[in-house]
Formats: C-alpha cells, structure tokens, sequence
C-alpha cells in the first residue's frame, strides 16, 4: 500500500456577496504566490470589487511551503523535504480544492464550472497553468502580469527590458535614456566581480569579463519589480492581520 501523507492548506474565504438562493455560486478563486495569504489578501482589492458586481464567492488558497501552510511544519524545509516545493504538486493544492467546494463552502452551492481563477506574477501564471492542466475545474482565468512565456534567448527578455526603460522615460523625460546608456555602458566593461557587488544575483555561474550584449540573466533587484507592473492595491471588505 502507497503511504499518503496530508497537511493542512491555509485559505481564506469571503462571502457576503454570495446568494444563498442560488443554485449555483460563482467562485473566484485567487492562486497565492510565493509568501503568506494574507498578504495577498490584503492586497488584492479588485477581486472583491468583481466578486461584489457577480455575486461571488471569493478564496484565496495559501501556497504550499509560505505562510502556515508547510507540509512537514518546522522541518519544512530541509533538503530532502523540499523536494514536495514544486509547480506541479501547487497545481495539484489548489485542484484538490476545487474538487472540495461542497465541503469548504457548506451552505452555499458551487462548482468548478462556476469557478474562475486569479493572480498576478507567479500566481498568474499557476492560474494560467492550471487552466492548461486541469481544464474541466474552472471556467477562465486572469492571470495578470503573468510571463508563462519568459524563456531564455526568446527575445521575451529584451521586449521586458525595453519595456522596463520605457517605463522611467514615460514618467521622467531623459530618465529612461540615460538608464539605459548606463547600464549599456557597465555592461560593456564590468567584469563578474563588478556584477555581484552591485547587487546583480546570478541564475548560474558568471564568467567572462564582457557581456555579450543582450540583457543578462539575473534575477531583479528588489526596485525593479516596482517600476514594471502595477499592484492591485484596493483594500479587501474585511482586511485580516497574521
């Protein structure tokens, strides 16, 4: 016999705007990112504005290994427990969910065909996954600034920094030229050492003293994300604390 072990997943749910009556409740669903629910929660205003026009339920589903919602607890995360820590085995969270409308949500009555997928980010694009997946458990979804697409030499990258330095030009004339004139121009002579000390955290290793000329591969600085994507900021009806 196969041994399956369970844990709790965390998820919040809200549903004033819900119809008791009705035979059948939307369900919008929002696919957390990497961190705890409530932060997402607090800050995801603009589902509870569409939740409200629709008369939908909304949940936000905790990711596997953020908040309180760690398969081994405290041992979490050591290596060979990680190995749990992966797209696929999220999709398969937040499927099991779906699947359990009727036990999460008692008084109400819904399906996967009434539910709707949403996230931002890397949740938009496990919203966006798990409509490629798992299909017949939701009806669409909006996955916002989600870069499924964002793969190594697909000329994705550039199109982002472009967009990047576009976005310092439109909101400071000359801004987003000289940006891009310096970093150009670092790219040009700094050697590895320069890279990492300025704060540039490498995908792998770094060799060479010249780049090549396209955007390196380097995970953003923690300025960058703000500059390129705007948040959904509106506050929630029923803000929660951790």
């Amino acid at each position: 016999m196969k041994y399956v072990k369970s844990f709790p997943l965390r998820y919040y749910g809200y549903s004033k705007f819900a119809d008791t009556s009705s035979p059948s409740n939307p369900v919008f669903l929002y696919c957390s990112n990497e961190g705890p629910i409530e932060g997402f929660y607090n800050a995801s205003g603009s589902i509870f504005t569409m939740a409200e026009k629709r008369s939908a339920i909304v949940l936000f589903v905790e990711h596997r290994y953020y908040g309180e919602s760690l398969p081994f607890g405290s041992d979490s995360f050591t290596p060979p427990n990680l190995r749990y820590l992966t797209i696929e085995a999220a999709l398969a969270d937040y499927s099991m969910l779906i699947m359990s409308l009727n036990d999460v949500l008692p008084n109400f009555s819904t399906s996967p065909s009434k539910t709707i997928l949403f996230s931002g980010s890397y949740g938009g694009m496990l919203a966006a996954w798990h409509r490629w997946k798992y299909p017949h458990l939701s009806a669409g979804a909006i996955a916002s600034g989600a870069p499924i697409d964002f793969y190594p030499e697909s000329g994705i990258q550039e199109n982002f920094y472009q967009a990047f330095i576009e976005t310092y030009e439109t909101s400071y004339s000359g801004c987003g030229f000289e940006l891009d004139r310096m970093i150009r121009s670092q790219r040009a002579v700094a050697t590895p050492s320069d890279l990492l000390f300025s704060g540039l955290v490498p995908c792998g290793p770094v060799t060479g003293t010249k780049n090549s000329g396209h955007t390196p591969s380097v995970r953003s600085p923690p300025w960058r994300a703000s500059t390129t994507h705007t948040r959904q900021v509106l506050s929630p009806p029923c803000p929660v604390t951790p």
